[in-house]
């Protein structure tokens, strides 16, 4: 496995902040209805209702102008005979942060097509970034090529679906995603894209040891992450919806309440989509730093493509000719790295390099002046 390091440089007199999330400007919500057709399936409809960064809230208002490389694209796939509009609390989490949220209208009946719905959330990538090159579309110059699969149920379960059958799409999210037919578990053999499964511990419809643990295991993705939220239930990653709360009669009472499990989604996917659509390392950091604080989910975390968060100092101690380094663990890191120099930030530290399991190093030092770098470490050389 390949070393995967930040480098943290320290001056041996300073004391370096920890990291913490980076927040992107309250964008107002606008919203527009369009109907795609894929011509690729027999000039399929797709209805569609799109949130976006706007000027200002309201229907079909101009997109607001975005920094950096454009607003990246999430799509969402609602559950089983739920509708587009049970998840006003994803779009009102993901649009302010400067997100535009996707979501068909398509497979809302008795007999759904889960391929056909997969590959709806699919095709919606591809046709909003072909609306970014076209000088007529309202979302013209103003979408990011970076773009996310979700869904929540059987959306879910489509949402693996069409990761599977699109090599382009950056990463995958989903809520108490549900196995499909065809298999959304057998299909996650075929996701390399970076993925994050979340599950309720008390999800009685689709419960995670038959649905998303199996899709978890099943990923190919280098960087994955299985979320359980503690005492969550199955249809409160949504709002409140009659047929899904049909649907959980006879699930066990979740211990958490509605807001309380869209809150902790929040708090996760956020960040989780901050770095892998706008490649925000300190949101990454964030992250997992949440995940390795938080007491509200259990987890699995198999990403050695990130690095960890650089390690913070928090004591510096010189004595006669000793000098030690103290501190903080950085979360998930494997190991540290200790390097000295006589010049700041030098590029070649010198051929100090000590490898510890714990966050304290010692060394003889006579020199007036030293400057460290400490680095984590994740995975081995």
């Amino acid at each position: 496995m390949r070393e995967r390091i930040l480098v943290a440089a320290f001056l041996l007199a300073c004391v370096a902040g920890f990291p913490v999330f980076a927040q992107g400007p309250p964008y107002p919500m606008g919203h527009r209805t369009i109907t795609f057709h894929d011509s690729a399936r027999n000039d399929r409809a797709i209805l569609t209702e799109i949130y976006y960064p706007g000027v200002s809230a309201g229907d079909n208002v101009p997109t607001a102008e975005p920094t950096g490389e454009g607003f990246p694209v999430v799509t969402f796939g609602h559950g089983y005979l739920m509708t587009w509009s049970a998840y006003e609390n994803i779009w009102s989490a993901l649009v302010p942060e400067g997100y535009v949220v996707a979501l068909p209208r398509t497979e809302g009946g008795l007999s759904p097509g889960h391929l056909d719905f997969g590959l709806d959330l699919a095709f919606l990538v591809s046709r909003l970034r072909i609306e970014n090159a076209e000088p007529s579309s309202p979302f013209h110059g103003v979408l990011a090529e970076a773009a996310a699969i979700m869904g929540h149920s059987m959306g879910g379960g489509a949402a693996v679906l069409g990761a599977g059958s699109d090599s382009t799409i950056t990463a995958l999210a989903n809520l108490a995603a549900a196995e499909t037919s065809p298999s959304a578990i057998a299909a996650a053999m075929t996701v390399f894209c970076p993925s994050l499964v979340v599950s309720g511990s008390y999800d009685g419809v689709a419960p995670p040891g038959q649905h998303q643990i199996p899709i978890y295991a099943a990923l190919s993705s280098p960087c994955k992450t299985y979320l359980s939220i503690l005492g969550g239930s199955h249809c409160q990653f949504a709002e409140s919806n009659f047929y899904c709360e049909l649907g959980e009669i006879g699930a066990p009472t979740p211990s958490i309440d509605r807001p309380t499990q869209h809150a902790l989604v929040s708090s996760f996917l956020v960040p989780w989509l901050d770095f892998h659509l706008k490649g925000d390392h300190t949101a990454w950091h964030g992250f997992e730093a949440l995940l390795f604080s938080s007491e509200a989910v259990s987890l699995q975390h198999e990403c050695d493509i990130v690095p960890p968060a650089p390690p913070e100092i928090v004591s510096i101690s010189r004595e006669t000719l000793t000098v030690t380094l103290t501190w903080r663990q950085s979360p998930f890191a494997t190991g540290y790295h200790v390097y000295g120099s006589t010049d700041a930030f030098h590029n070649s530290p010198g051929n100090l390099d000590g490898v510890t399991a714990d966050t304290s190093w010692s060394a003889i030092e006579e020199s007036v002046q030293r400057f460290y770098r400490i680095t984590a470490v994740k995975g081995t050389s």
